[in-house]
């Protein structure tokens, strides 16, 4: 009995730790068939947190544009219309002559003016900010491009984990087929005087735990594609039925460990947005001294006014002036807050460069674990097989003992639980390698596909 309890426990912890990874469905006739590339292109194209990542690509791009702005001339319109309090015109009284207007009251008073602009010389602020905005810009698509990374990967956990909560739903249907033969054998031995009651009941006990763990894994299996739909965009409650299967571990000799974190080093996404990080940091510090040198600017002005007051005498109609020339202004005294700016710009600047540093390690450290890992695995299917192949056979010479009366009922029992827990680990071990595999592989070319 406890060592029922053991498989009953077992089974489920399994079929439960599977579910909680990710997403599958019953195997329904209606169920949609799902390869693992078809998932993951589902989720490609309607994920919202990726078109969210999308998004704030677009947003970078639009700030760098924002920024080369300012270094081109600008043209600007500005208009006015003032009413003026009345006041007494200006006279002369020649005598002989008559009375001349020098400067009439004119209560109305137009203005339209048009005025062009150009930076000549800002100390590197402009060009500084521009090229701060299009190393930002080239930073979020590589942040992009590891968001698609880690959808990718997250698609892929999430296919397999349901492969494997299926795979032992299908082991814990074949258990029960087996338990319900045997309960079969033992009534007919129970018939014939050559089994207890005892015997019947173990049996029975047997199944009834069976059946639990295969009413359990049917409900673990539709969280996994509940799951598994939520990443990929399909209705939460839609059935779908995978239909990849598992590889075999590559036979070829794999790349060393040396060749791939290089290539990690020069792929990853992270590390190439770091990179950038540490020019935009570079670009902040130039900006940041700007303020230490003058700013100069090419400035024009056209002015359409009535009345006009650089036109003497005044008139009640609109005329035309221009004028062009150069303004330049320079902080004389700031409280040193250009100072204060630099410095914050090369403290960014070295936190930039420690965090790209922590982030070659971190890389490194990856690729390796993930690297131990796949290689273990390998090893860890090829004992999964063979202990498949030993509980196979015990169960063949367990089963034909026991129907010779050669054997105890608790003797196939036995062998009936290690079959299951043999095929349980091998099925699980090929669904991880599949898991790994896919992590390496992102950890070192940091690629959706």
């Amino acid at each position: 009995m406890t060592r029922l309890r053991s498989l009953r426990g077992c089974l489920i912890a399994v079929v439960f730790a599977a579910a909680s990874l990710s997403a599958q469905s019953p195997e329904g006739e209606k169920a949609l068939p799902l390869a693992v590339d078809q998932a993951v292109d589902l989720a490609l194209k309607y994920s919202q947190s990726l078109k969210a990542s999308s998004e704030k690509t677009a947003g970078a791009e639009a700030r760098a544009r924002e920024t080369d702005t300012y270094r081109w001339p600008s043209l600007k319109f500005a208009s006015s219309y003032s009413r003026l309090s009345p006041t007494a015109a200006f006279e002369i009284d020649v005598p002989n002559i008559g009375k001349f207007v020098l400067n009439p009251a004119l209560l109305n008073a137009y203005n339209f003016q048009l005025t062009v602009q150009q930076p000549l010389f800002t100390g590197h602020q402009l060009s500084g900010a521009s090229e701060a905005g299009r190393i930002q810009a080239r930073a979020a698509r590589e942040e992009y491009l590891r968001d698609e990374a880690e959808l990718v990967f997250a698609v892929r956990d999430a296919y397999w984990t349901v492969y494997k909560a299926a795979d032992v739903k299908r082991l814990v249907d074949e258990n029960v087929a087996l338990i319900e033969a045997h309960l079969r054998d033992v009534r007919n031995f129970l018939d014939q005087g050559l089994a207890k009651p005892n015997d019947l009941l173990k049996v029975q006990v047997q199944l009834s735990s069976a059946k639990v763990t295969q009413l359990q894994s049917a409900n673990a299996i539709r969280l996994a594609v509940m799951s598994l739909n939520s990443l990929i965009g399909l209705p939460v409650n839609g059935d779908i039925r995978v239909t990849s299967q598992v590889r075999e571990p590559e036979a070829a000799e794999p790349e060393t460990l040396d060749a791939l974190v290089a290539r990690a080093l020069e792929n990853r996404p992270e590390l190439k947005a770091a990179g950038f990080g540490i020019k935009a940091a570079e670009a902040g510090v130039k900006i940041a001294k700007s303020g230490r040198y003058p700013q100069i600017y090419l400035v024009g002005n056209y002015y359409m006014s009535n009345p006009n007051q650089r036109i003497y005498p005044l008139e009640n109609k609109f005329n035309g002036t221009w004028d062009v020339g150069v303004a330049l202004s320079l902080d004389l005294w700031n409280w040193n807050r250009t100072g204060a700016q630099t410095r914050q710009a090369r403290a960014q600047l070295a936190q930039a460069e420690h965090g790209a540093a922590q982030l070659r390690d971190a890389v490194t450290l990856e690729v390796s674990q993930n690297y131990f890992a796949v290689e273990q695995q390998k090893l860890t299917i090829r004992l999964a097989a063979e202990g498949v192949a030993q509980a196979e056979e015990n169960y063949r010479v367990t089963r034909d003992r026991f129907k010779a009366g050669l054997a105890l009922n608790s003797d196939l029992l036995d062998a009936e639980v290690a079959l299951l827990q043999a095929n349980i680990s091998h099925s699980q071990a090929k669904a991880d390698y599949e898991v790994l595999q896919a992590k390496l592989t992102k950890s070192v070319d940091g690629k959706g596909r």
